[in-house]
């Protein structure tokens, strides 16, 4: 995310907008998702999962305030969904069920990021309006209500090979994807990505859900309502 951030700054100085580059950037969404690729590249003998996420928060508030000082005012967060219950975690377990200490780091991290972001808006970005989508919550009421959800596999991948179809990654040889006209049954296309019907349901859910269970302290909807908009959205991902 730091790289994109830079590649950003180096767009947005040469940048030129009517009326004004910071009128253009402070009416601008900017849209961050960022984390679970962190936690497939953690380590505890170098680390312990406390002071990882801590470290995670951390940079990742520091990225929030860079572009801050850029000129970004509107703010939209992913949080970081059950990465424990994707096809890829859930082949390691011995009955196909969610690894819990996985899910566990992703909770420590949504919860300190949202202590840490109200603490730092406070502080040092008063004028920043922001949404985190809780990304967690949404993908985990999903798999708990996946036919009201319109899915029926949430364990086994469309795309791969193996036990839950999650043990060789799409597109590597030997391996075989859904029909076509099955993709918008199954909740992940391969060991680790969701497919589309689940990203647009999701997509709902985090503009339109009532309350904390979907977005802090609003979701995306409210955040977005009544201003002017540009029409570009301006996106940093991990």
């Amino acid at each position: 995310m730091r790289t994109q951030v830079e590649y950003f700054k180096k767009a947005a100085d040469n940048m030129i907008c009517y009326p004004s580059k910071e009128e253009h950037l402070a009416r601008s969404l900017f849209l961050l998702s960022g984390g679970g690729n962190d936690f497939s590249a953690f380590d505890p003998s170098t680390a312990s999962p406390q002071a990882y996420v801590v470290k995670m928060v951390t940079t990742y508030i520091e990225h929030i305030q860079a572009l801050y000082d850029m000129g970004a005012r509107m703010v939209g967060i992913l949080d970081v969904p059950p990465i424990g219950c994707t096809p890829g975690q859930r082949v390691g377990m011995p009955n196909g069920e969610c690894n819990e200490q996985a899910n566990s780091l992703a909770q420590a991290f949504n919860g300190l990021l949202r202590a840490k972001l109200a603490e730092a808006a406070e502080a040092t970005m008063k004028e920043l309006k922001y949404s985190i989508a809780a990304n967690y919550n949404i993908l985990n009421n999903m798999m708990d209500n996946s036919l009201v959800a319109g899915l029926r596999h949430v364990k086994t991948a469309c795309c791969g090979s193996g036990k839950l179809n999650a043990e060789v990654m799409c597109s590597h040889p030997g391996t075989t994807a859904c029909p076509a006209a099955e993709h918008d049954d199954y909740m992940f296309w391969d060991m680790l990505h969701p497919t589309h019907a689940t990203i647009e349901r999701g997509v709902v859910a985090l503009f339109y859900g009532n309350g904390p269970k979907y977005g802090e302290p609003v979701n995306f909807g409210t955040l977005v309502a009544g201003k002017n908009v540009s029409p570009a959205i301006k996106m940093v991902v991990d």
